[in-house]
């Protein structure tokens, strides 16, 4: 798949992850800052969103630890400071 056609993927599955609030959350984050991302990170926030609602909406909020696999993901860092930056307005 071709960037921009990941892109406009992650768009839509932000803001139809099936839990509400992770539509909230994510889909604020990745409207500012999925245009900055390279196809590497973008292949793997589509992994990331793969992933169990719950599980997403605990890891971002800090109630259950991150898995390793996304521990080092710039993505993920950008996404806890923006949620840590925004949570008086999501």
């Amino acid at each position: 798949m071709d960037e921009e056609s990941l892109r406009k993927k992650i768009i839509y599955k932000s803001s139809k992850m099936g839990c509400k609030e992770n539509d909230i959350i994510i889909g604020k984050f990745i409207h500012k800052f999925v245009h900055k991302m390279n196809i590497i990170e973008l292949k793997k926030f589509d992994e990331f969103l793969n992933e169990n609602d719950n599980d997403i909406y605990n890891w971002v909020l800090n109630k259950q630890p991150i898995p390793e696999k996304y521990r080092n993901d710039i993505f993920f860092a950008q996404l806890k400071n923006f949620i840590l930056g925004q949570n008086d307005h999501i």
